[in-house]
């Protein structure tokens, strides 16, 4: 009888045990092993000595058995219940982080009207981090349009293009748009109004799908500037002017406004200045602005560290300042720039600036179009960069070959007179304040400077290095 009753409680204890297994690791588990020790007879003579009775021995194992079985299925069900809240709390903070993204991007495309139809757009929100590489694919072209400006940026679906070329450049760049299957242009901005970079803005407006137009608050009389306003009137648009600060979105890039910073006489340094950011690339535009509106942009304490750079004013020496370039700190530069123009763009000094501080470049003029692509970390472009050297080399012989061939009298304008320079022997150098660079008279870098950039120099070479200023590549006075 007694074997007969212990095998009963040995199956009873395993039969408890498969439980556990069944029941993993939880407070049922621990229930019927605890119910288990009680049945089985190789515990027995320990039991008896804490519970005497055996009533209450078999009493407390039927209740810890029910209580396990009981609280089984409310331990599950409560672990899925987390699962499920959990769950319900992260759909709830991206809906409202939805709900709040959208309220701040209605808020942020308020547009304040004026009585010329110019209007100014605030900020605009960052892109949310979750994206990924592949969403992060920007495309940068730069259109060979001569001695002209016209940048197609592409981000996501989005489109931006910056100024459109001469008016001569109309077919290129509307023929180049259509070839990118481009109906909808999300911002065009015209730089300033100068013929060279809004003379295809009228036939841009006129083919495509525009919703936001940005210009500075400035005007010209040339025709080139009328047909642009009648195509945005014509279309019932309205114009954006720019506020230094204010951010937009372009797919999953933002561009923030750095210029211009005030009202200026000079046209060029009107011009409406961005800089463009992709994941962790970024590129600076800025038209034509020269040294003066430069200087405002770097007073205005913004973070211009970017990893290409569209040089000013076609490589001129009225633009890229030492300290400009310093703060910027691009890897590559880019100049939209007419082959043979007669300007003789890009300057030589410009180009030594590059070529001192190790920054690539890439020339429209020699080159063709410049496409720059970037997946928010890094950067590649569809040309290898130009040989600043050599540049530098055949730009010089042109200069020099130029001046041979005038073969006229240099006149030379002081302050306080003017004066042939065979009455100017007293002159050892002429610098160019602007670079920051000093020449032989004789330079052929010299004809290219502007009147209000030289200085006429008489003294020791030392007294001009201890000036600041550095001696010229070419020349090496």
């Amino acid at each position: 009888m007694k074997t007969t009753k212990n095998i009963i409680l040995w199956i009873l204890s395993i039969f408890m045990l498969t439980g556990v297994i069944a029941f993993g690791f939880s407070l049922s588990s621990i229930l019927l092993i605890m119910t288990s020790i009680l049945l089985m007879p190789i515990f027995n003579k320990h039991i008896n000595k804490i519970i005497k009775s055996k009533g209450i021995k078999i009493g407390l194992a039927v209740v810890l058995f029910l209580v396990a079985i009981i609280i089984a299925p409310v331990t599950e069900t409560s672990s899925i219940d987390n699962n499920i809240s959990s769950s319900d709390n992260v759909e709830s903070i991206d809906s409202k982080d939805s709900e709040i993204s959208n309220t701040v991007n209605n808020d942020n495309q308020k547009v304040d009207s004026s009585t010329n139809n110019s209007v100014t757009a605030n900020n605009t929100t960052t892109p949310s981090n979750k994206n990924t590489n592949a969403d992060l694919n920007l495309k940068v072209t730069f259109l060979d349009v001569g001695q002209a400006d016209c940048i197609v940026i592409q981000s996501n679906d989005d489109f931006m293009v910056i100024d459109g070329g001469n008016n001569a450049d109309i077919a290129t760049v509307t023929d180049f748009l259509k070839s990118e299957k481009i109906e909808n242009i999300k911002y065009l901005i015209g730089t300033h109004p100068h013929e060279d970079h809004i003379g295809g803005l009228d036939a841009i407006i006129n083919s495509f799908n525009v919703e936001t137009i940005i210009m500075p608050e400035a005007v010209s009389d040339t025709q080139t500037f009328v047909d642009v306003i009648t195509a945005i009137e014509n279309k019932k648009l309205e114009i954006t002017a720019p506020k230094v600060g204010d951010t937009y979105t372009l797919g999953n890039a933002t561009f923030t406004m750095i210029a211009p910073n005030k009202i200026y006489s000079e046209l060029n340094n009107m011009s409406v200045g961005i800089k463009l950011t992709n994941g962790e690339n970024s590129f600076i535009f800025c038209g034509d602005a020269e040294v003066l509106s430069e200087n405002d942009i770097l007073s205005n304490k913004i973070d211009l560290k970017a990893d290409v750079l569209k040089l000013s004013h076609h490589g001129s020496d009225t633009s890229t300042s030492k300290a400009f370039l310093k703060a910027i700190s691009p890897k590559h530069t880019i100049i939209s720039v007419g082959k043979d123009n007669s300007y003789g763009h890009p300057n030589v000094d410009t180009l030594q600036k590059l070529l001192d501080n190790k920054i690539e470049l890439y020339r429209t003029d020699l080159q063709g179009n410049i496409i720059v692509k970037s997946d928010g970390k890094s950067i590649e472009f569809n040309v290898e960069s130009y040989d600043i050297a050599e540049g530098i080399k055949l730009a010089s012989e042109k200069v020099l070959e130029k001046s041979l061939k005038e073969n006229e009298t240099k006149v030379v304008t002081t302050k306080e007179e003017t004066t042939t320079t065979e009455e100017t022997k007293s002159v050892d150098y002429i610098l160019n304040k602007n670079s920051d660079i000093f020449h032989h008279t004789w330079c052929g870098s010299v004809k290219l400077m502007k009147e209000s950039n030289k200085i006429y120099f008489t003294g020791d070479r030392n007294d001009v290095i201890n000036q600041g200023y550095d001696a010229c590549k070419k020349c090496n006075p």
